[in-house]
């Protein structure tokens, strides 16, 4: 569903923009947004859900930012932020992959009574929050393999 959101969206977005930076950045939204929603889920707490919302925003602006600043003016600080986004780009595409893969699961699962969900928000909790650790662990395995 999302990767036919995302074609859509692209597909207007060219149409209406006319300009592929701007339609590049509004697919690149789209995604980042739809896992901003799934990862709240998972945090409790007012104070917890700010500061993730905080760091989120810095890791979703840090490919476009990073690249921004590291071709104008090329620093340290451009070049940490580039490898951020660099770092944050597998996260978000097997984010992306996994979410729709376990919400199926889980479904099959409550239908068939093999797992008991109290609802159908703790069993989007269940696959936001094992998406991310997923994702997490697949991101970190594929940065420190030789």
């Amino acid at each position: 569903m999302i990767v036919f959101l995302c074609i859509a969206a692209a597909l207007s977005a060219f149409m209406f923009m006319r300009s592929f930076i701007l339609t590049a950045l509004f697919v690149y939204v789209i995604p980042n947004v739809w896992i901003f929603f799934h990862l709240r889920k998972i945090i409790a707490g007012r104070y917890l859900r700010n500061a993730v919302l905080i760091t989120f925003i810095l890791l979703a602006t840090a490919f476009p930012a990073g690249e921004l600043l590291e071709n104008t003016t090329p620093s340290a600080f451009s070049s940490f932020y580039s490898l951020a986004g660099y770092l944050y780009l597998p996260f978000l595409l097997y984010f992306v992959l996994a979410v729709p893969v376990l919400r199926l699961i889980f479904y099959i699962a409550g239908k068939y009574k093999i797992i008991s969900f109290k609802g159908v928000h703790s069993r989007l909790i269940a696959a936001s929050a094992i998406s991310a650790i997923f994702s997490l662990i697949i991101t970190e395995k594929n940065i420190f393999s030789p």
